[in-house]
């Protein structure tokens, strides 16, 4: 069903890459922007699929790192 909605970009976060690579290369085929934290970063990065880096949280990691996505402000709130 073709609903008239272009994906431009996807966020990515995962901690088991297992499938990661086709899944990722076939969203890029599609023209959708890459964007990864952390690890997921380098994984897609040293496997030469085109990933923009998403925004590090300045102020240090949330949870040991398990929140990368959600402002401190949010977080706080939560």
């Amino acid at each position: 069903m073709d609903n008239g909605i272009k994906i431009k970009r996807a966020l990515i976060s995962v901690s088991n890459k297992n499938g990661l690579s086709g899944f990722a290369r076939s969203l890029a085929s599609f023209g959708i922007e890459l964007l990864a934290t952390g690890g997921t970063y380098k994984y897609l990065k040293n496997r030469n699929i085109p990933v923009k880096k998403a925004a590090s949280e300045p102020h240090g990691e949330i949870l040991n790192g398990r929140v990368k996505t959600l402002s401190r402000e949010i977080f706080a709130g939560i």
